[in-house]
Formats: C-alpha cells, sequence, structure tokens
C-alpha cells in the first residue's frame, strides 16, 4: 500500500468521530478517538530505540550495555575496542559458513592484448589517485586463531588474544577466527595461554599461519581499506551511512533551513599496476531542523485528518539521521500511539522507558513527552541474518537528509546548495592535497601506517591521456508542414482527451498540446492517449515556457527540433566509417506504478548514418531473466534493419547502462549468452553477427584534471580518453570525457568491453562511443553517454512514469519519447 493510500486509510479510520479534532504532533491522545490503523500489524516495543552500535551491528539496539555506552558494565580496553572487524563473518558463530569474497569478474576477451588506443592528440592529466606505496618485499601474514575450551565473544577472544602483545607487537587486526600481521612470527604454529578474568579459567589459544599475502590480493585490499577507515577517524572523521564526513566543518544554509556536511568517498583497489587511493570529495545534505519541528509546520497549515496523511506522504519512505549516533534510517510508518514515555525490554529482560534510555545511555533530555514515534522495519538483508527487531525514533532526535522533490524544484534553493557542492578542479585538487597531507603528518596516523609499513605518496597520480579529434556535424533542412489548431473550454483531462479522439486522424502526422499548468495526471492521460490507444507522436509544451520573449527563439527551436525528431527526421549526422552496423542502448527504470516491476528500454539503429533508431520496451519483474522481453525487442529491431537495408546488421554493439559492479558477473555469464541467442533466433539459424557487449557507468567517483594557463587545473576538454593506469588490468575498459562542463568539475564516464567479437581495434572502440555521445537530438552537444543510452533511459522514464503499459508498435520507428 503506498503512503499515500495509507493516510486515506487512517483518515477513514478515524472518520467515524467528526467532532474530535485531529491531535497535534505533541498533544496527549484523546480517549474518544479510535486507535488510527497501521498499514501493517504494529508489533510489541520490544526493539527499542536504536543502540548506540546502530542498525548495522544490532537491530533494535536496546540492549546490555556495551562498550562505548554510557553506564556499560564489562567493558575492555580503548585500544581492544578500536580494532575493526575484517575478514568474514560473524566472528562470535565459529562453525558459520563463510561468504565467498567478491572478486571482479575477469571480462577482458583473450584477443586484446593492449587495450590502449594510440589515435588522438596527448594531453597529461592529474586524476584523485595516491600512491599507497610499501617495500619491494611487503607480505601481509594471515593466521588462524583457535580457542580451547571454545569461546563464543567476539570480545572476549580480542582479550584473550591481545594480551599477549609482546608476541604479536602493537599493530594488528584480529576479527574473531583471522588474525593479521604486519611480520611473521617465528613459529608456523603457535601455542599461548590466557587467562579469563572473571572465573580464572585457563584458555589455550592456537595461532596457525594460513597465508603470506602479496599486496595485490583479494585479502590485502580488504585490509587495506579497514586500515585506511580507521584511519579517517583519527583524523576526526565520523562514519555517516557508507562515507565518512567531518560535522566540524559542516557549512548552514539557514534561509532554506539546511546543513552542509563535507567529507570524502574512499575506496584502495588495484589497478593497471599498482595500489591505488581514490578519494573524492562528498556532502551529505540535513536538514537543520528536526522531524518533530517539522510536523509542527505542517499541522498549523493543516489540522485534521489531512495532518496524518501529509505527514505519511512527507515522512514515509525517506531516510533520517539521528544526531547522537550518526545513524540513518528508512522510516516505514508511524506508531500514533507510542509515546516517549512508552517503554520496551531491554535484552536483560527489564522495561525501561524512551525518555529514561536517551537520558542514561546519551544525557539526552527529551523535551516533547507526547509525540508519536517513527517505525523503521528490518529490510529483508536484515530479516535474512537474523535481526527482526522493529526500531522506533523519536522525531524530536531526527533530522531528513537529502534534498526533498519540493527542494530540487526550486531554483533558489539548488542555487545555494551548489555554491557549496559544485566544486571547480582547482578547489578539488587543493582540498584533496590537503586531505592526504593531513593524513601523513598526523602522528597517530603516522603511527598506524607505519606499523604496517605502508604509507600515502604525497601527490596526485599524473597520466597521460588522449583528446580524440572533433568531429564533423553535418546538416541538411527539408520540411513540410500543415497545422491544424483546436482550442478547448477549459483544462480538465477529459476535455484535452475528447478535443484529442476528434482532432486525431489515420493521416495525423503530431499532436501538439499546450497546458497551462504542469500537471503530471494530465500529462500522464495526454501520453497514454498519443502512445497506446491512438498511436500518433506527441509534444506537451507548458504555455509559460512560451511566455518569456527574450528566450523564444531558444525555446521555439528546440520544440522545432523535437517536432522532427518525432516525426521521423535527422537534425544532424557524423562520418561513420562502419558498415552494415547496428547500434543498441539499453537501460531500465523502476516503474512508479507496480512494486517490484521495471520497464527496460531498447533502442537499436536502423540506419548506415546512426540516426534513426527502432524502439521497444519490456516489462520485467524480480528475480526475471531478461531475455523473456528481449527475443521480441531484437526480433522486431533486426525485421527493421532489414526493412530498410536489405540485410541484417555484420555487426551489432550494445550499450548496456544501468550494470553496477556487483552485477557485472551476471551481465557476463547471464544476460550476454541469452542476448546472443535472441539475436540469432531472431535472424535465423544461419545469422551469426559480430557482437560487442560495452557496460556504461555514469556513477563514479573518478576525475579528471587537466593543466590550463599559468598552472592552473580545470576540466580536460571533451573527446578526452583515459586507457591507462586507473583501469583494471582484469577489464578491457577506458574512462571518456565526452560532454563540456563550465561549472565544478566533470565526471567521465566508464565503458567496460564485456564481450567483443567485434574485431575492432581499441581506438575504434574509443571512436565510436564518442562519436555516439553526439547524436543525441534534446541537447544541441555532446552528452556523456552514447546516445541509444540516453533514448532507452528517455524512453523507460517515459513508461514508467507515465504510460505504465506498452506503447504502440506504430511509433516504434520515431523518437516519440523525446
Amino acid at each position: 500500500m503506498s503512503g499515500r493510500a495509507r493516510g486515506r486509510a487512517r483518515g477513514r479510520a478515524r472518520g467515524a468521530d467528526q467532532t474530535e479534532p485531529a491531535r497535534r504532533p505533541g498533544e496527549g491522545e484523546s480517549k474518544s478517538m479510535p486507535a488510527p490503523t497501521s498499514s501493517a500489524p504494529a508489533p510489541a516495543p520490544a526493539g527499542g530505540p536504536p543502540g548506540p552500535s546502530g542498525r548495522a551491528t544490532y537491530r533494535g539496539g536496546a540492549a546490555v550495555p556495551r562498550p562505548g555506552m554510557g553506564g556499560g558494565e564489562g567493558q575492555v580496553p580503548a585500544d581492544e575496542l578500536a580494532k575493526m572487524s575484517i575478514g568474514t563473518g560473524d566472528a562470535g558463530q565459529v562453525t558459520q559458513k563463510r561468504r565467498p569474497r567478491y572478486t571482479d569478474p575477469e571480462t577482458k576477451p583473450a584477443w586484446i592484448t593492449d587495450k590502449r588506443g594510440t589515435s588522438g592528440t596527448a594531453l597529461p592529466v592529474k586524476t584523485n589517485y595516491f600512491r599507497l606505496e610499501s617495500k619491494p618485499d611487503w607480505h601481509l601474514y594471515q593466521y588462524h586463531v583457535d580457542f580451547n575450551p571454545p569461546v563464543d565473544s567476539k570480545r572476549l577472544k580480542i582479550a584473550l588474544l591481545f594480551h599477549h602483545e609482546e608476541l604479536l607487537g602493537k599493530t594488528k587486526a584480529f576479527d574473531g577466527m583471522v588474525l593479521f600481521l604486519p611480520h611473521k612470527l617465528q613459529q608456523n604454529v603457535t601455542e599461548v595461554y590466557s587467562k579469563k578474568n572473571f572465573d580464572d579459567t585457563q584458555v589455550r589459544v592456537t595461532i596457525t599461519l594460513t597465508n603470506e599475502l602479496p599486496p595485490t590480493s583479494p585479502q590485502c585490499l580488504q585490509v587495506f581499506n579497514i586500515i585506511f577507515r580507521r584511519v579517517l577517524t583519527m583524523v576526526d572523521m565520523q562514519l555517516i551511512g557508507r562515507n565518512y564526513f567531518n560535522p566540524k566543518l559542516a557549512v548552514q544554509i539557514p534561509q532554506h533551513k539546511l546543513e552542509v556536511m563535507p567529507g570524502f568517498v574512499t575506496s584502495i583497489l588495484r589497478y593497471e599496476t599498482q595500489t591505488l587511493l581514490c578519494a573524492d570529495i562528498s556532502h551529505k545534505i540535513l536538514r537543520s531542523d528536526t522531524v518533530l519541528d517539522i510536523m509542527y509546520e505542517m499541522y498549523n497549515r493543516s489540522a485534521g485528518d489531512a495532518f496524518y496523511e501529509n505527514c505519511i506522504r512527507k515522512f514515509v519512505g525517506s531516510i533520517v539521521l539521528t544526531r547522537y549516533n550518526n545513524k540513518t534510517y528508512r522510516v516505514d510508518d508511524f506508531e500514533w500511539d507510542l509515546r516517549p514515555t512508552s517503554t520496551f525490554k531491554l535484552r536483560k529482560g527489564e522495561d525501561i522507558s524512551y525518555v529514561d534510555y536517551y537520558k542514561k545511555n546519551y544525557s539526552i533530555t527529551i523535551n516533547d513527552l507526547n509525540q508519536p514515534l517513527l517505525v523503521s522495519r528490518p529490510k529483508k538483508k536484515d530479516i535474512k541474518v537474523g535481526r527482526t527487531e522493529v526500531l522506533y525514533l523519536l522525531p524530536e532526535l531526527c533530522c531528513l537528509t537529502g534534498l526533498s522533490d519540493e527542494a530540487r524544484a526550486d531554483f533558489s534553493v539548488m542555487k545555494d546548495v551548489a555554491a557549496h557542492t559544485r566544486i571547480a578542479p582547482q578547489g578539488r585538487t587543493q582540498t584533496l592535497t590537503d586531505f592526504i597531507n593531513q593524513i601523513n603528518t598526523n602522528q597517530a596516523v603516522k603511527t598506524e601506517m607505519g606499523g604496517w609499513g605502508l604509507r600515502f605518496s604525497q601527490d596526485l597520480v599524473q597520466i597521460n591521456a588522449r583528446v580524440a579529434p572533433p568531429e564533423k556535424i553535418m546538416q541538411r533542412y527539408d520540411a513540410v508542414v500543415s497545422i491544424n489548431i483546436c482550442e478547448i473550454p477549459d483544462d480538465r483531462n477529459d476535455s484535452y482527451l475528447s478535443a484529442l479522439r476528434q482532432q486525431v486522424q489515420q493521416d495525423t502526422q503530431m499532436a501538439l498540446c499546450i497546458l497551462p499548468t504542469n500537471r503530471k495526471d494530465r500529462y500522464d492521460a495526454i501520453k497514454k492517449f498519443c502512445c497506446v490507444d491512438h498511436p500518433v507522436p506527441s509534444q506537451v509544451v507548458v504555455g509559460r515556457t512560451l511566455s518569456k520573449k527574450q528566450m523564444l527563439m531558444s525555446v521555439a527551436t528546440k520544440i522545432a527540433i523535437q517536432l522532427n525528431c518525432k516525426l521521423g527526421g535527422e537534425v544532424w549526422h557524423l562520418e561513420i566509417p562502419l558498415k552494415n552496423l547496428m547500434v543498441i542502448g539499453i537501460d531500465s527504470y523502476h516503474d512508479s506504478a507496480k512494486k517490484g516491476r521495471s520497464v527496460g528500454g531498447v533502442v537499436a539503429s536502423i540506419n548506415p548514418a546512426l540516426t534513426r533508431y527502432y524502439s521497444r520496451c519490456t516489462f520485467q519483474h524480480s528475480m526475471q531473466e531478461l531475455s523473456d522481453g528481449l527475443k521480441v525487442c531484437m526480433k522486431g529491431a533486426l525485421e527493421k534493419y532489414h526493412e530498410v537495408n536489405g540485410a541484417l546488421p555484420e555487426r551489432i554493439i550494445v550499450f548496456r547502462d544501468g550494470v553496477g559492479d556487483g552485477q557485472l558477473q551476471a551481465v557476463h555469464e547471464h544476460e550476454i549468452p541469452q542476448m546472443i541467442d535472441c539475436f540469432k533466433k531472431a535472424g535465423g539459424t544461419e545469422y551469426s553477427p559480430k557482437v560487442g557487449v560495452v557496460v556504461v557507468k555514469k556513477r563514479i567517483n573518478t576525475r579528471f584534471f587537466a593543466s590550463l594557463n599559468r598552472g592552473q587545473l580545470g576540466n580536460p576538454p571533451p573527446g578526452t580518453i583515459i586507457d591507462t593506469e586507473v583501469t583494471k588490468p582484469e577489464w578491457y575498459d577506458f574512462f571518456l570525457v565526452s560532454q563540456s562542463v563550465r561549472q565544478g568539475t566533470v565526471t567521465p564516464t566508464h565503458y567496460n568491453v564485456v564481450w567483443d567479437t567485434t574485431g575492432l581495434k581499441p581506438d575504434h572502440m574509443q571512436r565510436l562511443t564518442y562519436k555516439m555521445c553526439h547524436l543525441y537530438y534534446n541537447w544541441p552537444g555532446t552528452i556523456r553517454v552514447p546516445a541509444p543510452c540516453q533514448y532507452a533511459h528517455k524512453l523507460a522514464f517515459l513508461v514508467g512514469q507515465s504510460i505504465h503499459r506498452d506503447p504502440s508498435p506504430a511509433l516504434a520507428d520515431r523518437l516519440y519519447f523525446l
């Protein structure tokens, strides 16, 4: 049930007694008001508030006080608590089967011996990477640790093992089973004895050497990242979500009640010839007021049942941060009947109220004792590992994270936020250099890193890039248009649909609708009519767009280009030397109308110039193979290509967008064989085209900086290609800066050729990719991704947001979705 539907259900439940006013966020419960109906059975308040370790460690967290909690018992020394969990599995369950460690699949084609291109102009660039330096013969030593009699508590294991610091040394990492040391012990099997402090039981600790790891091993990379996370805490960074931020440097934007907290996204990975630290600037955007403050504002604007519905719509599904432990939680519901004075059970069994809990553990005094509680339910992955408790959060202690849709639509808000988040290349490199200087000069960090025999280089990595030659754009103009204008009496949806039914005939080429406001339901109704019920290309324009006289020519030109594309025209084209080539773009978008269903957009070129396209979409449910709907799309595209060219394509290159690194193996092992099988079945048993599949990745943290006049750093020019140093040895990949950026730092696009039987040289693959970035007709320049990918995204977005059904095949050879 959606948030809005839950709100309506609550409104109906309260509608039995209209004389009783709605309860404000801090008002006491009215005895005559029936209890609101929850969207799911309200669990007993046993989970309690989140504990100090946060959601990631203990769902429900209201546990026996642990080290780090105020007034906790059984504390172990602070340096032992500083040891971060490494390895895999839960150390407390010795017999638990460990999950396999994720490694990048090797997708580099066997025939590729050198993936570097040669064409273009050389350009030295810097990148946001630092070298991780170590001695030439550096190794990491891995030991397995056994306890006899067995010990279940991870904290106790750490205390028993670290009692022998004279043997192990000060630098070590232990997760309860696996011990990592920067040096080798004298014996491969070492036995020592420790005593439990509380009962004097003697425990035999057996330390067995299991592996000598070179710096390139996946286990080493995992340890490097854990060491670096420990280093970040030493320089006053705090973990919020997945990244580290510095709350002390937060910037307030009081006019919008926002706060921007700077931080860094970091990862240490193995690249072509060396291990590198990638560091990029990140920002966490928070509301400076609390959820309770916002609820009071909403109540003052709309009391009554609308208040409850508005709260559900506003907060359910949002992410909140609790500042007392810097953890983030998803709001799943409200519990209107619980109050801070309500009680829950600790793990020991005693009852405690939320007021007393926060006072005891965090020294926080709760001011509003009548506020309802927020509900955060466990996710599927939490339930799988046994975390089934429901968390209850106090709105007074929560603040919203991110920007709402209303804020994103407000130009003033975005402008003020961008002033702090959009950083130019010179400022970005200076911040990164200061960051690594802070790390290398901090005494605690020097001791930690020196103990492991590691250090970071002082300078950003410099790379030799290439700039592809500029492309020659060719255009031609010819058009014949006849127009029939129809005015409607009002702006009701039915009036627009009725006019369309009367005016749209079989020979109608285009329907242009000018609307007074940008209402989504009206737009959806028009698009559904024109794309499904009576297929005809359509263009929707908001009236105020045409009212700005100083921009009228620019707006009219853009609308004319869109009309031309939707009528099947080609606005411009490039020289494509490859013949008998089809380029396909695939992207997906989650359907807003049905949970668990996504829309896959498939767009394929059908002419030699790669300027005309055939498009279809496929609906895919969770756990469903892509090939189910892909066969229909590929068959239709190949038939249309044959109709236009008289032959089937000899080469097919697929640009696959929307694939994360964790999904790469599934694409390589499952999706690509299905895709090739689709081509063969759609083209006939004798048809066997040469196929290339390129995974397109936009959300990356890599940045490049080019030297400008007087030593200043700026964005690399469009066409900059990087295929060395920061690429992966097991991949056939490259970075491309295809777009021009005037503000902030440009983000390159990463391309990974995961399948290639085309026989194209790396130069040809890179140049073709750059050419395709010129052919998106909705922007007068180059874009971040190849045009078929962007067209596929536009198609999937239109269907997933507005139509929710398969568009008519009669429109498949037009760019009707622009």
